[in-house]
């Protein structure tokens, strides 16, 4: 297996954000609504008033082998996904990531094609070869904890910021910075509270 476990997978993760987040999982009903090839960790910003959470499934096929059924088996792994949204509330469906580990037959392309597609929730898959510190190196997570990975990432952003404060008066620089800040800091939920909950005079 790839993934190892909760233990292995939340070790990493505590890790590779540097410890800003903490496993809150503690829910036994998820048990009862994903196939015996996922497993659930939750995770909450540490020091944070938000209430936030967010749901990180892990699903592992590497070891069921190449077979014409395989996709099948990924199917398995969609529907769970979706019960698993319809269990959460509205505010916590939003930050809903699967992460994937499929059989090594699996070439890159197929997994860039299911990374690619957002149905449901977000996706990201372990490449043929890849390490798992790589793998988390590539995900959010690791934006969380990285300031240049997350800034090269949201160079779209931060230019519709400053063509925003020169149409409205009320995006000042000031503003523009706080809101770059609250970008690179935070996602899903998160950001939207951070957001709506700032004052605009």
């Amino acid at each position: 297996m790839k993934f190892e476990g909760k233990d292995q997978i939340a070790s990493l993760i505590l890790n590779v954000t540097q410890k800003k987040y903490e496993i809150i999982t503690d829910e036994k009903y998820f048990d009862d609504i994903v196939s015996d090839s996922i497993f659930v960790l939750q995770i909450k910003r540490k020091n944070s008033q938000s209430k936030t959470i967010k749901t990180l499934l892990f699903a592992d096929l590497s070891e069921i082998g190449i077979h014409k059924d395989w996709k099948k088996d990924l199917k398995d792994i969609m529907l769970s996904v979706a019960m698993v949204k319809e269990a959460l509330f509205d505010t916590e469906n939003i930050d809903l990531y699967l992460f994937m580990a499929l059989p090594d037959e699996i070439g890159r392309e197929e997994c860039v094609r299911i990374e690619a597609t957002e149905q449901l929730c977000r996706k990201y898959v372990l490449m043929p070869d890849e390490k798992l510190s790589d793998f988390f190196e590539r995900t959010f997570l690791y934006q969380v904890a990285s300031e240049k990975s997350a800034i090269h990432g949201l160079e779209p952003v931060y230019n519709a910021l400053s063509k925003t404060g020169m149409v409205y008066n009320w995006m000042s620089q000031d503003i523009q910075k706080e809101w770059r800040m609250l970008f690179l800091e935070y996602s899903g939920m998160e950001l939207v509270e951070k957001l709506i909950g700032r004052d605009v005079n």
